[in-house]
């Protein structure tokens, strides 16, 4: 063993500082896969030390310049997260590019001009120090050059590189230099699109005048993470929608689906007309259906408690970052949200007095819904369900208790649509509620909690993660005044549909009509058909 540790002892402990570098900024991450993000990260780290290794060989200035990069990079992510909880990611990059010389000096005095800030800053200096002069002693080559080196290289490579590629595709799980690269490409290529939705805002045109005294009180209600087969109202055993289920001017729609299963993806197709089943040559797709309404002379209202700009501003990339500059945020929206809740009926009671209400007028609520961890989407008064009410013997006390949550986040939301529709019940006014897309409940063969980021073909990711809750409320006044349309909503229950073409049943329901619409991707329209992402 000492003949071994002295023969490779110093590689090995070069190696594993390298990978210390390269993946520890994974832990800095704050979503709910953070922990599954650095073992990603980790394994990742061991392969591009690997190729780094066979690189630089023993060549003394090539260690230096490797173990001086990782360990700046390491060192600017770590003090980013200690000053903004966060990783170095498209957010900071935007904020860097938009930051002047003035405030960089402002930046400066507030920040790093103070004796222990410049006191840390000798300190990193001096452990750089250290780092570079132990490195220039140890040896390399006989660890590279070893039997056991070369044996596990190759198949570490292959799967290391190839990891964060197929787990999560997104910053998370990758080391500080692909994060800040892809963070990087991802500002570039969201700043096009944010041209391109300018643009496309001016281009609008209204067709038709009297569309706004014809219109009702519109709302969409966008859930999140609601898988439909454990909702009553779909069938599922246990009462989970207790209020709604009492609703009698409610429609059920049961072939909804998402193209995705990520909530950035699908507020995308929510909010523009980009369609699932067309390429990214299609000029519609940078049309936001908000600034078609606010051009009809529609007021709109955005209340969101996932997100709102005020935290942000235009350099925030939240799941709908595209909302964020000033010009596209004032020609969207006359309201939105300057503040959070824990819980959405807290959410609701907060912002309900400001909902719209007076016809030609569209309100947009997005909830928190059923998100990872259902048992922190309601109050202890709403677990109703216990581990008994589960009848599952396939599933062990602690995988029960995750369904109960579920269920119980489940009954809850059903509790905020209750809140929602009651704030509207004496106007004539439609609400449309959905979720952006479903979740995995250990109901499939696969026994699987969760969503495989990315992946939607498998036959449990179909049932439980693409096919999502869809219904259509109306008032008895709305009933009154458009039986027509009440009856076109009802028939067109058991159609297909995708979320992707929710904008153009907002705009019939509007009476809208301009040089974008497309009639044929309306549920309530005559000529619709549905496309082939919704009949999959």
């Amino acid at each position: 063993m000492r003949s071994f540790l002295k023969k490779y002892g110093g590689g090995i402990l070069l190696l594993l500082l390298a990978v210390l570098f390269l993946s520890l900024p994974a832990g800095y991450e704050n979503e709910a896969f953070a922990k599954g993000a650095f073992l990603t990260a980790f394994v990742s780290s061991i392969a591009w030390t690997i190729l780094a290794f066979y690189l630089m060989r023993d060549y003394r200035v090539m260690k230096v310049l490797f173990f001086t990069v990782i360990f700046i990079l390491f060192a600017l992510e770590t003090a980013v997260y200690l000053r903004f909880g966060s990783r170095v990611d498209a957010n900071i990059i935007t904020l860097l590019m938009q930051t002047d010389w003035a405030e960089t000096r402002e930046f400066i005095a507030a920040y790093l001009l103070n004796w222990k800030t410049l006191c840390t800053f000798l300190c990193i200096i001096g452990v750089y120090c250290l780092l570079i002069h132990v490195i220039k002693k140890i040896h390399i080559k006989c660890l590279i050059q070893s039997k056991l080196y070369r044996a596990l290289s190759l198949p570490v490579l292959i799967i290391g590189l190839a990891l964060p590629y197929l787990s999560i595709p997104t910053t998370m799980g990758k080391n500080p230099i692909v994060g800040i690269c892809d963070a990087i490409q991802f500002v570039r290529n969201s700043h096009d699109d944010v041209d391109q939705f300018v643009s496309m805002i001016d281009k609008i045109e209204i067709y038709s005048d009297s569309c706004k005294h014809q219109s009702p009180t519109i709302v969409l209600v966008i859930g999140e993470s609601f898988n439909k087969h454990r909702s009553s109202l779909y069938g599922y055993a246990l009462p989970t929608n207790p209020l709604l289920s009492k609703e009698k001017n409610l429609v059920l729609f049961t072939q909804a689906k998402t193209p995705v299963c990520y909530t950035s993806g699908a507020m995308r197709y929510i909010f523009s007309l980009k369609s699932c089943d067309l390429g990214g040559a299609d000029s519609a797709q940078y049309v936001l259906f908000p600034a078609v309404f606010r051009k009809a002379s529609f007021k709109v209202a955005y209340f969101d408690n996932q997100y709102t700009r005020s935290r942000g501003g235009e350099a925030d990339y939240g799941c709908s970052y595209f909302f964020s500059p000033k010009y596209i945020n004032d020609h969207c929206f006359d309201l939105r949200n300057e503040t959070l809740e824990e819980f959405d009926g807290d959410f609701i009671s907060t912002y309900k007095s400001q909902f719209l209400k007076n016809g030609a007028s569209l309100n947009l609520i997005h909830l928190k819904g059923q998100h990872f961890q259902a048992m922190r989407r309601y109050p202890l008064d709403f677990a109703y369900f216990t581990v008994g009410d589960i009848q599952r013997n396939d599933l062990d006390d602690s995988e029960k208790q995750r369904m109960v949550e579920y269920d119980n986040a489940t009954r809850y939301n059903d509790y905020v649509m209750r809140m929602i529709l009651d704030e509207f019940r004496n106007d004539d006014a439609v609400v449309i509620y959905f979720s952006d897309h479903g979740e995995n409940i250990f109901d499939g063969k696969g026994h699987r909690y969760g969503r495989n980021i990315g992946e939607l073909s498998d036959e449990e990711s179909a049932y439980n993660v693409r096919q999502i809750p869809f219904m259509i409320w109306c008032s008895d006044t709305f009933i009154h005044h458009r039986p027509e349309m009440y009856h076109a909503i009802r028939q067109a229950s058991e159609l297909p549909v995708c979320i992707d073409d929710v904008a153009y049943l907002l705009f019939d329901l509007g009476y809208i009509d301009f040089n974008y619409h497309q009639p044929e991707r309306s549920l309530v329209n005559s000529q619709y058909h549905p496309h082939q992402t919704a009949m999959e």
